[in-house]
């Protein structure tokens, strides 16, 4: 049994953590919260967790925005206890997904926790090209892509970067111990799945695949401070060690 937390459970890397045999649970937490969320033993989605209402009570902002599981939705948090790391009245901690009360059936269910949280990921964005998307749609797209062409899911990188000529650019770094990779094969794929997601994104698609907006680099992903594994590093500096660059503009299908 694995209990994740840091970064989102999404599909992709559900179907690697059970492929080596394991049961995968995702935990939602803060640092300044602590434990905000559990795993519902009987969800319906691959992050569906009770909200521990003893501790917090979380209100969703919605935003208009459209994502995966539906409108946007920020959340603002409000400590209930006196045993959380901060005391905080309705403070954004720049996430965002869904909430929803529901009976379950499961333990944590029959004590109370009923209130779930699900589709949980970061609302940042990223601008390229005068185009805006969530860093969580982008790291769905690089994620399944490098799923279909074998790839693991934390093997990559990416950020936003300025070039030579003061634009804009999406680097994305993936581990060099991926030789059969075929990094223009990537961008083509990421840019169609872009394409088909929805209208936002398809004009995204078309701007940056003209713009040769997307680079690969060959470069193991970094770790932070307190060893979370970053999918998205901003405006980085390139890195010291000799990189394979990769700017691909192939035509979408």
């Amino acid at each position: 049994m694995i209990f994740t937390g840091g970064e989102p459970l999404t599909e992709t890397r559900r179907r690697f953590i059970e492929s080596a045999g394991f049961e995968v649970y995702p935990r939602y937490v803060a640092t300044e919260t602590g434990l905000i969320g559990a795993a519902c033993p009987n969800r319906s989605v691959v992050d569906d967790m009770h909200l521990y209402t003893d501790r917090l009570a979380l209100i969703p902002l919605d935003q208009g925005a459209g994502t995966r599981g539906g409108q946007i939705q920020r959340f603002l948090f409000t400590t209930l206890s006196a045993h959380t790391a901060r005391i905080m009245l309705n403070t954004e901690l720049g996430d965002c997904g869904q909430l929803n009360t529901q009976w379950c059936g499961c333990l944590l269910g029959e004590i109370g926790f009923n209130v779930h949280v699900s589709n949980v990921h970061s609302y940042d964005k990223l601008t390229v090209e005068g185009m805006s998307l969530l860093t969580s749609e982008l790291d769905n797209m690089i994620s399944a892509s490098l799923e279909e062409m074998g790839a693991p899911p934390d093997c990559y990188q990416f950020w936003e970067m300025q070039d030579n000529e003061g634009l804009n650019r999406l680097v994305i770094a993936v581990s060099p111990d991926l030789k059969f990779l075929n990094e223009k094969k990537l961008i083509g794929a990421i840019l169609d799945k872009l394409r088909c997601a929805n209208p936002r994104t398809a004009l995204a698609s078309r701007f940056w695949n003209q713009a040769g907006a997307f680079q690969v680099i060959r470069e193991r992903p970094r770790q932070s401070d307190s060893q979370k594994l970053l999918p998205v590093l901003k405006k980085r500096e390139p890195s010291s060690i000799e990189e394979k660059h990769v700017s691909a503009t192939p035509p979408t299908r």
